[in-house]
């Protein structure tokens, strides 16, 4: 009786070890308090992308401004560009961009542009790294989309290569120059301004924007008395992401 007694006691106390040992908690898991927050992405706190576009420059409205070519005054970038959302329809943020611009000079008997000569081709080229500081409005439905909005922002360049370049008959006789041509293209010009800045504006949904500069600074440095160049671009950029 007292062996069935003892089997007994220590069925139950193996038992209950079982019992407390399956209750022992080794491991928690809570998916929802222990994953890190997102952060990153086209409508969360931080978002960066690259991208990419060109834009035509306009005539001045001053009457004494260098007269150019449509279309063949243009504008080419690249850069990267990043956002921080501050609220759902705000947000600041900056970018980085190099650039190349070509200004294509119309050649009239009005043209003023270093000298009153009129050439086969003539063009002011310059190639600059740029710095923006924007703010953005955002507004509409998005979801986690950069959705629809409106950027206005401050530039700076900095304008470290620049050549000016014209094209002219060789004078072999009056009559004929058998497709012979003078070039000249003047390179690291000082009346150029190293540095310029002006205010940008954009408006845009998703990647596609459409965007306007205009140039406060002066292009040319005041003292050699340069007529000024347009101060007005617009184009297209579009968003890599």
């Amino acid at each position: 009786m007292i062996f069935f007694c003892r089997i007994k006691l220590f069925l139950i106390i193996t038992c209950s070890s079982l019992i407390a040992g399956a209750q022992t908690v080794l491991l928690e898991e809570y998916p929802a308090k222990d994953t890190i927050p997102k952060i990153y992405g086209k409508n969360l706190n931080h978002f960066s992308h690259f991208y990419a576009g060109f834009g035509f420059a306009a005539d001045n409205t001053k009457i004494d401004s260098v007269k150019i070519n449509y279309g063949l005054s243009a504008n080419y970038f690249i850069g990267i560009r990043y956002k921080r959302k501050i609220s759902n329809y705000y947000a600041i943020g900056y970018d980085a961009s190099l650039s190349v611009t070509n200004f294509n000079i119309r050649q009239n008997s009005n043209k003023n542009f270093l000298d009153t000569l009129q050439y086969t081709k003539e063009k002011y080229h310059y190639t600059s790294l740029s710095l923006e500081l924007y703010n953005r409005v955002n507004f509409g439905k998005r979801g986690n989309a950069i959705g629809k909005y409106i950027d206005a922002g401050i530039y700076g360049e900095w304008v470290f290569s620049n050549y000016h370049y014209t094209k002219t008959p060789y004078p072999e006789n009056t009559t004929t120059n058998h497709g012979k041509y003078i070039e000249t293209k003047t390179r690291k010009n000082n009346f150029t301004e190293p540095f310029i800045y002006g205010i940008k504006l954009r408006l845009g949904v998703n990647r596609w924007t459409i965007f306007t500069n205009y140039r406060l600074s002066n292009m040319f440095v005041s003292s050699h008395k340069v007529a000024e160049l347009p101060r007005l671009f617009t184009g297209i950029q579009i968003g890599f992401f």
